[in-house]
């Protein structure tokens, strides 16, 4: 029986780190980590800047995409930078859904991590029983001054990776959070405070655990 575990969360909250994790326990078997940032970057390579401006912004900066002229928003048209976050998940939520599409068929078990997992856009792509076969989680840091030492911490980590953007938009990135962790709830999405690393990986598996346990 194989799986798809979705791993959504802000900028700056590991998600990558324990999607690695997990990705070496030798009971779940993963054979890929995807992250949407990659997607991402494909979509960047197909769609023209001037067709989607969204896209070739990051998700705490997407606002500015409205500068560029462009105007369709279908939610949160009074709050410019969830607006453009929004139209980011949905595009890129067209790649992740094909991937998971493929990885059933194939017949592996993958995760994908990302700022732009959204399960109400990935959900509208897929039917139900496919649905049925995803783990989904969160990962979040409600501490803000918790949330902000991470990111400068992993400047520590990944010398090659500028933090200043993400310093500089800190808020922002905190607000696209508060976004993030209301999507979760409303769709009942286990939410997983990283604040212990080992404990978070714990609590992944568990969830995914579960998952795969409500299918029997």
């Amino acid at each position: 029986m194989n799986f798809v575990y979705l791993i959504g969360g802000p900028t700056g909250v590991g998600r990558s780190t324990i999607a690695l994790e997990l990705s070496m326990d030798p009971v779940l078997h993963v054979s890929s980590i995807i992250g949407t940032d990659s997607l991402r970057e494909v979509l960047r390579r197909i769609i023209p800047g001037d067709t989607y401006p969204p896209l070739f912004y990051s998700s705490y900066d997407g606002h500015k995409s409205l500068e560029d002229g462009w105007e369709s928003c279908d939610f949160h048209r009074s709050d410019p930078l969830i607006c453009a976050y929004d139209e980011q998940a949905r595009i890129i939520s067209i790649a992740v859904a094909a991937v998971i599409e493929r990885s059933f068929i194939e017949g592996i078990n993958l995760i994908i991590e990302g700022v732009h997992i959204s399960p109400r856009h990935i959900r509208k792509l897929l039917k139900p029983e496919i649905i049925d076969l995803i783990g989904e989680a969160v990962l979040d840091i409600e501490n803000e001054d918790l949330h902000r030492q991470r990111i400068t911490e992993r400047q520590l980590h990944s010398p090659l990776r500028d933090v200043s953007r993400h310093l500089q938009y800190f808020g922002n990135i905190r607000h696209v959070r508060d976004h993030i962790v209301k999507v979760a709830k409303d769709y009942h999405i286990p939410i997983i405070q990283n604040v212990d690393e080992k404990n978070t990986v714990e609590q992944s598996r568990r969830v995914l655990s579960e998952n795969l346990g409500s299918r029997k």
